[in-house]
Formats: structure tokens, sequence, C-alpha cells
């Protein structure tokens, strides 16, 4: 089942909740414990859901469509199974600001067939109510999930609201792409999965080794003129292209938001002292912004144009932009996963 069974695939398309879920079960009659389904059945057809919109071949209604179909599918699975009980408590949850919470939910099943007593957040918690919970329900363990790197600020701030309690936090998502990356974050462990996040458990394995260096200030600063610094710049991009001129007001918006995208995913690469965080967004997003027509030259304008705004306040941003479009001139667009 580790490539995507496309009799399950066809009903997430459809929308089809009872085919999906009848689906799924009809494996677990046949022999397939619930885990193997939820990572090889359920993951891997959420992954070319993913693939499907980035390739503009489904639109991002049908996206929710059957991450709701899954997320329906995952709840029927694990009713009425008999569990052991471990005695061991873990709060899952997805960090500040991320609203992808499929991918922790999976790993709050891993663990609940695993003999866990799941607290489950869902997705973004404020940190300050994570901390209220953590305090008031102590766990024995916290795992938090970041699907998309720009939150890594949030993720940040999620762990270091519950630094003291002696519950190790462990993170994982499609964004964590390195143990570097998660120890920079203030993590203790990281896991690509829930099965490996069980595996590694059962090793008790050591701290990840966070880095001594202080936490850099300019992310911060990014933060807190974002919305100003964007309209800034999309001012000059209008002054700038008569292309860009062109756009109707959806276009604009959509442009607007790839100028926030941009600054906030060179945050999160300069938060976690990794030019690669922003070298794949940009390559992604070059892909991404192709399969849509839009012409290669307006992303790499958007580009030059962020770099020359932040040059004087924000020298390293301006940095690491122009380095992301140094990369994408010379690389061109990619596969490579923005997470």
């Amino acid at each position: 089942m580790r490539s995507t069974d496309e009799a399950f695939f066809e009903g997430l398309r459809a929308g089809d909740e009872r085919r999906c879920v009848d689906h799924a079960r009809r494996l677990q009659r046949l022999g397939a414990d619930t885990a193997t389904i939820l990572e090889d059945l359920i993951g891997a057809s959420q992954r070319e859901v993913g693939e499907r919109w980035y390739r503009n071949e489904w639109n991002v209604a049908d996206e929710h469509i059957a991450t709701s179909v899954s997320e329906r599918v995952v709840a029927a699975l694990v009713t009425d199974q008999e569990l052991e009980d471990n005695g061991r408590v873990v709060i899952v949850g997805c960090a500040e600001g991320e609203w992808h919470a499929l991918p922790a939910r999976l790993v709050a099943e891993h663990l609940r067939l695993a003999g866990w007593r799941v607290v489950f957040l869902g997705a973004s918690v404020p940190s300050n109510h994570l901390r209220e919970l953590v305090r008031a329900r102590p766990p024995d363990l916290i795992v938090l999930s970041c699907t998309v790197a720009f939150n890594f600020a949030g993720l940040a701030r999620s762990i270091a609201a519950v630094r003291d309690t002696p519950a190790p936090v462990w993170v994982g998502g499609a964004a964590i792409t390195s143990s570097e990356i998660a120890a920079r974050l203030g993590a203790d462990g990281w896991a690509r999965s829930g099965p490996e996040l069980l595996t590694a458990l059962e090793r008790v394995p050591p701290s990840l080794v966070r880095p001594s260096s202080s936490t850099p200030t300019e992310p911060s600063r990014v933060e807190r003129v974002l919305p100003d610094l964007t309209h800034s710049v999309l001012q000059e991009l209008l002054g700038a292209s008569a292309a860009v001129r062109g756009f109707d007001a959806w276009s604009l918006a959509r442009t607007r938001e790839d100028l926030e995208h941009i600054l906030r995913f060179a945050a999160a690469s300069l938060l976690v002292d990794d030019c690669s965080v922003f070298e794949d967004f940009v390559s992604w997003t070059a892909t991404l912004l192709q399969v849509r027509g839009v012409p290669r030259d307006l992303f790499e304008l958007g580009l030059a144009t962020t770099a020359g705004a932040c040059e004087r306040d924000l020298p390293d941003t301006a940095a690491l932009v122009r380095g992301g479009l140094r990369h994408v001139r010379l690389v061109g667009p990619s596969e490579a996963r923005s997470g």
C-alpha cells in the first residue's frame, strides 16, 4: 500500500466518504493493521492530493474535500478499537499558526494505537494557551507538527512556552527536514512520521544538542513590519511593471500574498540559519507560478524588489533574498517541496 491506492484515491476525488471508509475497512478485514493503513493509504493519498494541487490539476476546494474525507476515514478506522494503555500521556498538536492538522492527527493515532493516552489539539493553538494546558495537565510527551516553514517562528514560540515542563518536546511535519532545524527551534527530538517517532521513543535517544548561539533578532523584525513592508514592495512593483498594473483585484491579492510569503520564508530561513529553506521555497514557487501561467520574470522582479526594499533596515533578509534570486536563476524551477 506504499504507493497511492487508486480505488481509494478515486473516492477522495469524488468526495465519496462512504466509498473511502468502506475501502479502508475492507483492508482491515483482509488483515492490514490500522497503523499501516494510516501511513500507507491515507498518508500516501494526502501527499498525492498535495501534488495534484501543486501541478494545478486540483483547486483548493478539491483539496479541502479530499482532506475532509480522509479525516472521516481516520475517525472510522480508530473508532471502537480495543487499545492497550501504557499509562503515558502525550499532547499532540500543531505549531502556532499552522493550520494543516491532518499530519498531526495521523501521528496522534499512531501513538494512540501504541497505547498512549492522546490529548489532540488539532490546528494552530496559541502558545500561551498551550502553556496553560501543559501546566494544568502535565504530559509525558509533547509532539508538535509544522507543515509550512514560514510557521517556524510560531513553532519556536510553542516550544518555548512549554520549556519549563519536564516533558520532552518532539517535532515533525513536512517543514522539518533535519535534526539541525529541529534543534535550532528548541526541540528535544525530531521524527518524520508516526512510526518513526514510535521507533525513536523505544530507543530513548539522547536529546538534540541545541546550538549555543543566541536567537537572531531580524526574523522578529520582519514579522513586525510585514504588512507595511509587503505593501511597500507591491507599490514598487506596480510602478515598475506594466504587467502588474494590469492585474485584476484577485491577481493583485495573490501577488501580495506571494510577496508576504517571500518575506516569511526568508525570516524562517534566518531563524534556523539554513539558506536551503529559502532556496527550496523559491524553486518550488517558481514552478508553482509557471504551471499557473505567471511569467518567470515577474517572480524574479518580485524577489529583486523585495531585496531592495529590505536593504537598509533588514540587511540579512536582503542578502538571503538576493541569494534566492541567484539560486532560482541558476537552478530554475524544481519539484522541491517548500514545506
